[in-house]
């Protein structure tokens, strides 16, 4: 695939990686309200270390939105959303030891992994959907 699926202002300064976006922690709420003025609601994420070669996951720091309603209109479920993730967001990188994380990763870090991942190498991995189709993921 050569065209992004995602709008150039929420795609900025994400990498891509397979079928997922990631965004530098001091990034994704920029692209959140892009996305917000593109008309996709955000469905939540994860954080990630991402090196050249590596994405150590940590699933278990995640936000999400509530589903949406049966009866909700997409401009209010869009809304909805990116608050919800917003104010996830905020909360977990509020709550998250990066330095333990790293402590926790460098342990089985292996010297054929390449450079061992620094707090600049945390970022977001988001989901994004349109009224027509899942996007970004």
């Amino acid at each position: 695939m050569t065209e992004s699926p995602l709008p150039p202002g929420v795609a900025e300064g994400a990498s891509l990686r397979g079928n997922e976006y990631a965004w530098p922690i001091g990034r994704f709420l920029l692209a959140l309200a892009a996305a917000e003025s593109h008309n996709l609601a955000c469905l939540g994420g994860q954080l990630q270390f991402r090196t050249p070669r590596l994405i150590y996951e940590m699933y278990w720091h995640d936000v999400s939105c509530h589903d949406r309603e049966q009866d909700e209109p997409w401009p209010e479920y869009v809304r909805r959303s990116a608050s919800e993730v917003r104010q996830r967001f905020i909360r977990l990188l509020e709550s998250i030891d990066v330095q333990a994380e790293l402590a926790q990763l460098s342990l089985n870090w292996k010297a054929e992994d390449g450079p061992a991942p620094s707090s600049e190498n945390l970022c977001f991995v988001a989901y994004f959907a349109s009224p027509e189709r899942p996007v970004g993921h």
